[in-house]
């Protein structure tokens, strides 16, 4: 791994991912959606359960790859897959969706439940990559750009951007990690 090569995260709406469904018709209630859509796409993949995605970011953060590149890994394991982690803290419940393991990006998909007093629940979708290569990168980032172009929906709007900022300034300082604070989809 590349040491300019690192995980990065994008946000999505809720808004988003029905929009993702009716864009690949995936019906009313999909279950693991972006699995649907990558065989959509004819991407081969590995499907990755809750604790193979885990394994599989553990072996990457044992492997020989340099040291920032190791530790971000190592807290991306932590914060997502430990049940007392900051990320359940702070959202009060993220709920690990799907996972896929292409042949040189991993992509995983969570669920952010975030409720607020006397107000609906906010859900948020968290997309984490894990580029094992440049060129898994460039792959993974015209996935996502493959989708937004054919979903209707922005991924994420300034008002639900906004609505998620809070909790975002609070992970951020301990998630080391490319778009935990920042909003990639322009750059996608």
């Amino acid at each position: 791994m590349n040491e300019k090569i690192e995980p990065y995260i994008l946000y999505t709406s809720n808004n988003f991912l029905k929009g993702m469904g009716k864009a690949y018709n995936l019906g009313l209630l999909p279950r693991k959606p972006f699995l649907q859509i990558l065989k959509k796409m004819n991407i081969q993949f590995n499907e990755l359960d809750r604790e193979n995605a885990k394994k599989v970011l553990d072996e990457l953060s044992a492997r020989g790859i340099t040291v920032s590149t190791a530790q971000i890994i190592k807290s991306l394991t932590l914060a997502l897959f430990t049940p007392t982690t900051l990320f359940y803290a702070m959202l009060k419940k993220v709920m690990y969706m799907e996972g896929a393991h292409l042949e040189d990006c991993i992509i995983m998909h969570f669920l952010a439940e975030i409720p607020r007093a006397f107000r609906p629940t906010l859900f948020y979708h968290i997309w984490v990559t894990v580029p094992l290569n440049e060129e898994g990168e460039k792959k993974s980032k015209q996935i996502f750009k493959n989708i937004k172009e054919k979903v209707n929906v922005e991924p994420i709007n300034e008002k639900e951007w906004s609505e998620l900022k809070p909790i975002i300034d609070k992970i951020s300082p301990s998630l080391n990690i490319k778009g935990v604070s920042q909003n990639l989809w322009p750059t996608i």
